[in-house]
């Protein structure tokens, strides 16, 4: 059997460091051949006459193994209680190595030495692999081993996302299986895949069969699959897909870690995940051959662990000394393409924490206007701006009502959208919301406005159609016309232009085709690339806007801080500047213990 350059280099250090009494971790991308690894250490023991166990958590990797290595000792973790005397061995998807049954098979064999093989030495619970092994052995990136052809390129696309990642119980996730869910998952693999073989990630066993009926109704032959299926049946699935009678194959639960399937063309996520680990098995079932497969995430995953592409470095010994970190090269943004395929902006990551910020920011100065007119109670402040009672109580503790006005709740928000509007004035506005004129006065001082001298300065802009000026004022083209007779109608003479002329404003493609009274298709084709362009403007206008917020936001972290450092209670330190106990926490963790109460 030829050995790819990886697998030699990988084997070499293997063998290094078990020379000099180390455990060392086999960390390879799935697909590309830590098992051939294992075998040639394996055979280097068993030819100097030691005996060498390899063990796993699931039969089905415990019986591919007995099938490449027939000369070791091979066996499930939950059935080695007993088993001692041997001088190596070696755990296949190790970085489940943490549970008691592990501890114990090696209590029990203190002689030997482990080697650990696994696609992500990394844990959600945040549990260290360092008690277990001692270096990790990482000598390829994921990006290098795809451009090289030995594991499978990826496409990814991200439909609608109909579920989100999360802390979710299991009655939480079944709210995934409906039948919009998974006729839409179908849907969308007979526009991306239509005619590929793959596999199909369900969220529990009711949910995999209900995918495999509404894939079976559009004529795809696609069966269920779960760790509840008798193993004879398991075997004769396996048997049909090798014979090319089955398509697609919905699961729960089993095909996750180190099954060997062949033909995989393609990847349907339908369960979300907060771990990398699971994120990064569910896609390996994909990338064990060379060429291109289809991946088709309908959950947030792509938007939580990026690209399965994004080379991570781990590590037994991160700084914070608690977890086995995993970080990759400066992630970067992820944006969706208008035909569902996700591309990399190549711009940085925003934190989550800065978004938050800002959208707190953002409520609190609308609250603060609507506090300064002083005619809305603090719910219906709340409703308006869309925050908590509690938190428009935080900001503005001494809020009372403006005893010489009385409460309009919702006018000034409907009079706000009027004005937006421009087409009718002061005294319609006024009407149409039920205050007096005077009002409306008071609170828009400078609107001036209404359908006709819209319409006068759209038509000095003389860049839009009749019928686009129709649209946006309200009045009837024919009006336009016989008030504006010398105008040049640009819809029929040049549309093109036209459509150019609105995209120098970066309009939506929906809105252009609107206003022109063209398709959205008739747009693409005009404005190829238009949708990237987009896209980069608007994550330009948000990276500008975050840089913009940086010193507002460092002046806020240093407040916070010297009024903690000055012992004020945190409830006070919320009230004050604005803050939220969240943030305090994720700034400075030593004052988590104290009460806000």
């Amino acid at each position: 059997m030829k050995d790819y350059w990886y697998q030699k280099d990988s084997y070499e250090q293997a063998i290094e460091h078990l020379s000099n009494g180390k455990r060392p971790i086999v960390c390879l991308p799935t697909g590309s051949g830590k098992t051939r690894v294992a075998q040639k250490v394996a055979a280097d023991y068993v030819a100097q006459g030691k005996r060498v166990l390899f063990t796993a958590h699931r039969s089905e990797l415990v019986n591919q193994s007995a099938r490449s290595m027939p000369d070791i000792e091979s066996c499930t973790i939950q059935s080695s209680e007993d088993l001692r005397g041997f001088d190596l061995i070696i755990v296949d998807e190790c970085h489940h190595a943490t549970a008691p049954s592990y501890k114990r098979l090696i209590k029990n064999n203190p002689k030997a030495l482990t080697l650990g093989l696994t696609a992500t030495p990394t844990r959600l619970d945040g549990k260290s692999l360092k008690v277990q092994f001692d270096e990790i052995i990482q000598v390829a990136k994921t990006s290098e081993l795809i451009e090289q052809g030995y594991i499978s390129g990826i496409r990814l696309f991200a439909p609608e996302i109909l579920i989100q990642s999360g802390a979710y119980t299991r009655d939480d996730l079944n709210l995934a299986n409906t039948d919009r869910f998974n006729d839409l998952a179908v849907s969308e693999y007979l526009k991306i895949a239509n005619g590929k073989k793959g596999v199909v990630f369900c969220v529990d066993r009711a949910h995999a069969h209900a995918v495999a009926a509404s894939y079976r109704k559009s004529g795809v032959r696609a069966v269920s699959i779960d760790g509840a299926t008798p193993t004879d049946v398991r075997a004769g699935i396996d048997l049909r897909w090798a014979a090319g009678e089955i398509d697609v194959i919905c699961n729960c639960e089993l095909y996750t870690e180190g099954v060997d399937l062949p033909d995989v063309d393609f990847v349907q996520i339908l369960k979300p995940t907060e771990s990398l680990v699971m994120y990064f098995q569910m896609i390996g079932r994909g990338m064990r051959q060379g060429g291109e497969m289809l991946l088709l995430d309908h959950t947030d995953n792509w938007q939580t662990h990026g690209l399965p592409s994004h080379d991570y470095v781990f590590t037994l010994h991160p700084e914070d000394g608690k977890t086995c970190a995993s970080t990759s090269k400066e992630r970067t943004q992820l944006d969706r393409g208008e035909d569902g395929e996700v591309f990399d902006t190549g711009r940085p990551i925003v934190d989550y924490r800065l978004v938050e910020i800002e959208r707190l920011q953002s409520k609190k100065a609308l609250a603060q206007i609507l506090v300064n007119d002083g005619i809305l109670t603090k719910t219906q402040i709340a409703k308006n701006v869309g925050a908590s009672v509690e938190r428009i109580k935080a900001w503005f503790p001494e809020y009372r009502l403006k005893k010489d006005l009385p409460s309009y709740a919702g006018a000034r928000q409907k009079a706000l959208r009027l004005v937006n509007e421009g087409l009718l004035n002061k005294e319609q506005i006024a009407k149409e919301v039920g205050v007096s004129h005077s009002i409306i006065h008071k609170w828009f001082p400078e609107y001036r406005s209404g359908k006709k001298t819209k319409l006068k300065k759209l038509v000095e802009d003389n860049i839009y159609s009749v019928k686009s000026l129709a649209l946006m004022t309200g009045v009837s083209a024919a009006e336009v016309r016989r008030q504006y007779p010398d105008y040049e109608d640009r819809f029929y003479g040049n549309t093109t232009a036209l459509i150019k002329n609105y995209s120098s404003n970066l309009l939506p493609v929906e809105e252009i085709a609107k206003l022109t009274g063209t398709s959205k298709a008739f747009v693409r084709q005009t404005l190829p690339g238009y949708a990237k362009k987009l896209n980069e403007a608007r994550l330009e206008k948000a990276s500008d806007s975050l840089r913009s917020l940086s010193l507002e936001i460092n002046n806020l972290y240093l407040q916070t801080s010297a009024q903690l450092d000055s012992g004020i209670p945190i409830s006070q330190v919320i009230k004050d500047l604005g803050v939220t106990e969240r943030m305090i926490a994720s700034w400075f963790p030593e004052y988590r213990s104290r009460s806000t109460k």
